[in-house]
């Protein structure tokens, strides 16, 4: 029988290192799992969701049935977002295009709206005077949990990479 406080302890070792990682700045290449997608394979899988929305949208206006809440929520003005929240939100995305989209619609709205408070928590984070980067790591660990299946291995190694391209642009700014 394995003994449940070794594991405990392992585990506790390995996010510790993650933090010293990250505390200290240093960058570990560690391969990723997916491939990820050129700009223009991107900007075409984004025109084809806004297209196959626009396409959902009509036929529920044709059949006269309400509208799902993702197409309701499309009608909602969008408030401007700052540079920073976009900065933070496109390092985010980066390399999860191909989890996103295999993810059923209903994860995928919850992932999105997820992802968006993550962001937002993150600039409010990033606009204090100090901050760890342990909050940022702990936020972007949150958001990623949402998505089912995932190795949890794998979950720490894309959030430690995005914490750190997120100091980036602290730095950068």
């Amino acid at each position: 029988m394995a003994n449940p406080y070794f594991k405990k302890t392992e585990e506790k070792e390995v996010l510790n290192d993650i933090f010293e990682e990250l505390e200290s700045g240093k960058e570990q290449a560690v391969p990723s799992e997916i491939e990820p997608l050129s700009e223009k394979d991107r900007e075409k899988i984004k025109e084809d969701v806004l297209n196959e929305i626009e396409g959902d949208e009509s036929q529920l206006l044709k059949r006269n049935l309400p509208p799902t809440p993702a197409a309701t929520t499309a009608a909602v003005p969008i408030l401007a977002k700052s540079e920073v929240l976009l900065r933070i939100e496109h390092v985010l995305e980066q390399d999860l295009g191909d989890i996103y989209f295999r993810l059923e619609p209903a994860k995928q709205q919850q992932f999105k709206v997820k992802g968006e408070e993550t962001a937002a928590k993150i600039e409010q984070v990033l606009l204090k005077t100090k901050f760890k980067a342990k909050e940022i790591f702990k936020l972007i660990m949150e958001w990623l949990k949402v998505v089912p299946g995932v190795n949890h291995f794998f979950i720490k190694q894309e959030a430690k990479i995005k914490t750190d391209e997120i100091i980036k642009l602290r730095k950068q700014s």
